[in-house]
């Protein structure tokens, strides 16, 4: 059970990381945009 837990806690900041990065991306975008 535990070992579960890890994993999906794992997958969880995964995705946090992957939603950051689409941000980030997202603010350089903009920023380009309005320079």
């Amino acid at each position: 059970m535990k070992k579960s837990s890890s994993l999906a806690l794992g997958n969880f900041f995964k995705t946090k990381k992957q939603i950051l990065k689409a941000d980030i991306q997202k603010l350089i975008k903009t920023n380009h945009q309005l320079c």
